[in-house]
């Protein structure tokens, strides 16, 4: 195989699978001739390359649904730190005062933080 899955090869669970098909198929008297000899052999073959293929395209799946919740809630945290980040300057002005070197590095460095963990996916590797 080749492609995504291909990285991941998990035949335990392919084998496992496709013996159990296989039992099913030794159970039920019109089928039951492609569960042994040669014929059951290629067939557990098929099956266990099969049922891997989709272990393995089930477990890419899941990590790229991981991979987009983590950006949403980077995402999110960015959005907040911002909004924070305004409401803070806001407080401060509203008070008549400016903001001093160390407020300002304060808030540009959780901003920063929080943009480059949402950034994370647009840098080169």
């Amino acid at each position: 195989m080749s492609g995504p899955t291909s990285k991941h090869k998990l035949d335990g669970l392919g084998e496992a699978s496709a013996a159990m098909v296989l039992a099913s198929l030794a159970a039920n008297p019109p089928t039951s001739f492609l569960a042994v000899g040669i014929s059951g052999k290629i067939v557990f073959f098929i099956l266990t390359r099969i049922f891997s293929g989709l272990a393995s395209l089930g477990l890419v799946m899941l990590n790229v649904g991981a991979e987009k919740l983590s950006t949403i809630i980077d995402k999110h945290n960015f959005d907040g730190s911002w909004e924070s980040a305004e409401n803070i300057i806001n407080e401060i002005r509203n008070s008549g005062r400016d903001m001093t070197p160390e407020e300002t590095k304060k808030i540009d460095d959780e901003v920063i933080k929080s943009f480059r963990k949402f950034a994370k996916l647009a840098r080169k590797k």
